[in-house]
């Protein structure tokens, strides 16, 4: 008999055991956790932007909470509900988009913190978020005292915007004048290359060069590169220059697509006046943005 209960015992503490060893790697416990909230990124000064990421956005983003030993206790779907975590410190991350090597409208959002949860209490961490890749924008300038025009002289023109991932890896997107950007992963120092078609048929290739091109500081998360290029006569040819490269940065606020924001619902007209009764949010699977930084497109002087 009393080798028996020994037995059992001994099974009993090895259960409990495991059941201790589970939770301290999961993090997560009953009567303690973290609360978390986004807000926009607050490091830019230059102009007026809303304190909190407007609900649409919040609700796109994933959430990620990795404990010291590395091990994930929540990775899935953001949530203003408390997640619950065993007492220790913790690495939390937010995101939202795929931060692909290169791609046209693809703004890429993030944000880190570290906090720490005690036994029995409920910690709230703030998660600031910007966006977290670089992009490139083009403004076609036609150059009137010399009479050249982008779109009297190509029948096509776009600026080649070239990334390497790696040694062997490169991927390309062509800008435009239809006002859409490059985005691509930040530190990345793209080459970018003129290319279009002359209206007698005659390809048109001229890489672009400048001193802000190669700038390492231009190509940060948030930087916003704006390249201004004209068109301009010279005889009887045709030249197209870098004429002005200009860097900003972007927010969040600039970069939310329209679909994300909430949409009114009509009730119907009383008094002759519209009467909206609620509104509604609709989220967007793919994100296309106007940026407010910069009127993007063919431009005339």
């Amino acid at each position: 008999m009393n080798r028996l209960l020994a037995f059992w015992s001994i099974i009993l503490l090895m259960l409990i055991g495991v059941s201790c060893q589970s939770d301290n790697e999961t993090g997560l416990s009953g009567d303690s956790g973290f609360k978390i909230s986004l807000q926009e990124d607050a490091g830019i000064e230059t102009r007026t932007v809303p304190g909190e990421l407007p609900h649409p956005m919040r609700t796109n983003f994933t959430l990620k909470i990795v404990n010291q030993s590395g091990h994930a206790i929540y990775d899935g779907k953001y949530t203003d509900q408390t997640i619950a975590a065993s007492p220790g410190q913790y690495d939390l991350s937010a995101a939202y988009g795929d931060n692909p090597v290169v791609g046209l409208d693809v703004p890429y959002y993030a944000g880190t913190a570290q906090a720490s949860v005690s036994s029995g209490q409920t910690t709230p961490v703030t998660i600031s978020c910007g966006v977290a890749n670089a992009l490139t924008s083009v403004v076609f300038k036609s150059d009137p005292n010399t009479g050249g025009d982008f779109d009297r002289d190509f029948t096509s023109y776009a600026v080649r915007v070239l990334v390497k991932e790696d040694e062997t890896h490169s991927y390309s997107v062509d800008i435009t004048n239809d006002g859409r950007s490059a985005y691509y992963r930040a530190g990345s120092i793209p080459t970018y290359t003129f290319v279009g078609t002359l209206k007698d048929g005659t390809s048109y290739s001229l890489p672009l060069t400048h001193e802000s091109l190669s700038d390492p500081s231009n190509f940060k998360a948030k930087s916003h590169c704006i390249i201004t290029l004209s068109a301009g006569k010279i005889g009887a040819g045709l030249k197209v220059k870098v004429e002005q490269v200009a860097v900003e940065q972007v927010s969040i606020s600039e970069t939310i697509p329209v679909e994300w924001l909430p949409k009114p619902k009509v009730e119907g007209f009383a008094n002759n006046q519209l009467s909206v009764v609620e509104t509604e949010t609709v989220t967007a699977e793919q994100a296309s943005i106007q940026l407010k930084t910069a009127k993007i497109g063919r431009a005339h002087v």
